[in-house]
């Protein structure tokens, strides 16, 4: 496998994940690795990331990890957890049980 110390995949084709969007919005895309860097044939670690993770989506991943471990099983559930460990949603605000699903949507896209 190919080590990657940018955290991120840098020939992600953005094309691809915008053509996917405008075909099926509810779903993103996973370019193959072949397309994507020429010939290779092992995937990069990071291969569908486009950027390095941000701080906050550290701070994030640990206080999601912390909820699953705690038994949080709901996007409810996690909600309350998040909000309880004073880890609010990216603009500040408490989350709700819609919140956290469209920010989930939208750091999985």
């Amino acid at each position: 496998m190919i080590q990657d110390s940018t955290g991120h995949n840098p020939f992600l084709a953005q094309a691809s994940n915008e053509r996917a969007a405008a075909a099926a919005p509810e779903r993103g895309a996973i370019d193959a690795p072949a397309r994507a860097v020429g010939n290779l044939d092992e995937n990069i670690i990071w291969q569908t990331r486009d950027h390095s993770p941000t701080e906050y989506e550290n701070r994030l991943g640990d206080a999601l990890e912390a909820a699953f471990e705690a038994g949080a099983d709901s996007p409810e559930a996690m909600a309350a957890h998040l909000n309880a460990a004073a880890m609010y949603a990216p603009d500040g605000t408490p989350w709700t049980a819609a919140s956290f699903q469209a920010v989930m949507r939208e750091l999985g896209a």
